[in-house]
């Protein structure tokens, strides 16, 4: 009797000793939610030592080798070096300004590319995988915040040049900078704002636009009308900012697998691909460490933007500290070309 019992009650200890096993790899999977690390690369398409740093950054992004990390990824392309025979068509004197933020709080003799700068707590070469790897490591053993992003992409709008431009973080700048990968001087500050930017070249936009709507030309006024994104921001659990700091909520518009021919510069005759290329960034808001914090902001994307290659990047950066504090990243939704 003894055996048949043990024999029928075998199936029910299974069956337990599965549940168990279920739930404890449930809970640990929970647990174990990757930590969004957000990775910079300063670049150029006129920089002969950026292609391999552009390589490193999209390999991260695709393989994810960092067991608890999940690589958040900006190819930030700098105007420094378009004066020296090749305009990279995705440089921003605006990116070129970020990088000087950074260069002051590292302290490096000077900006230069290619850089990579790990979640605002590390700079470094940016073709070094071992670096980029130790640092993304490093900056997991910190505290970090949540970021949410919501979307609504179901209407289109068309840009209003003073208001909403497809890149109004990027005004261009003609400012002269020096045509060396690490300048023997940090470039000098930006002559205007992108909103003064936005705001001069305005009427002029309008006039231009006025003269094709007049003419009838369907297919340039095509060009001005492109979706845009609203966008709610949610930030939670922010580790406490440095005394007398504060936070920004900031938010970028990525593309991936972009590609360029290159016909002159360093680079001349090469193809050069390419991974997160910023597209837009821009401050929606302030975080604060206490409590729950939400921005809302309407983000305009381009007609030309491939929208299954785009991505849309949320996260909080300390204003004079620029450690990043918590980041997220979602794949564009819900949009035609």
């Amino acid at each position: 009797m003894r055996r048949t019992s043990s024999l029928l009650l075998a199936p029910g200890i299974v069956v337990a000793i599965v549940l168990l096993v279920l739930a404890f790899a449930s809970h640990d999977s929970h647990a174990a939610a990757p930590m969004p690390i957000l990775v910079e690369l300063f670049t150029s398409e006129g920089c002969s030592d950026c292609p391999p740093a552009d390589t490193v950054l999209g390999q991260l992004i695709r393989t994810q080798p960092i067991g608890g990390a999940e690589i958040v990824g900006l190819g930030e392309h700098v105007d420094y070096w378009d004066r020296l025979g090749w305009k990279d068509r995705f440089s921003s004197a605006a990116l070129t300004g970020r990088q000087q933020l950074y260069q002051a709080r590292f302290r490096t003799e000077s900006i230069y590319t290619p850089q990579m700068v790990v979640d605002g707590r590390a700079e470094l070469v940016g073709s070094d995988t071992t670096a980029a790897r130790r640092a993304i490591e490093r900056a997991l053993t910190s505290p970090h915040g949540v970021v949410r992003i919501d979307m609504d992409s179901d209407g289109a709008r068309r840009f209003v040049p003073d208001v909403g431009r497809p890149f109004p973080a990027f005004a261009g700048s003609q400012d002269q900078r020096a045509p060396a990968r690490l300048a023997d001087q940090p470039p000098p500050r930006l002559r205007r704002s992108a909103e003064a930017s936005a705001k001069a070249e305005a009427p002029e936009a309008r006039r231009r636009q006025g003269r094709r709507e007049a003419a009838g030309d369907a297919k340039s006024v095509a060009l001005q009308v492109a979706k845009s994104v609203a966008l709610q921001v949610t930030v939670s659990d922010i580790p406490r900012l440095g005394r007398g700091d504060r936070a920004d909520i900031v938010v970028a518009v990525t593309e991936d697998h972009l590609r360029s021919d290159v016909k002159r510069g360093e680079n001349h005759g090469r193809t050069l691909a390419h991974a997160a290329v910023v597209r837009y960034l821009a401050v929606i808001g302030q975080a604060s460490s206490d409590g729950v914090s939400s921005a809302r902001a309407d983000i305009p994307l381009a007609a030309d933007w491939q929208r299954d290659q785009v991505k849309v990047v949320a996260f909080v950066q300390e204003l004079r500290g620029r450690t990043i504090l918590a980041s997220a990243s979602v794949p564009l939704r819900n949009t035609r070309p």
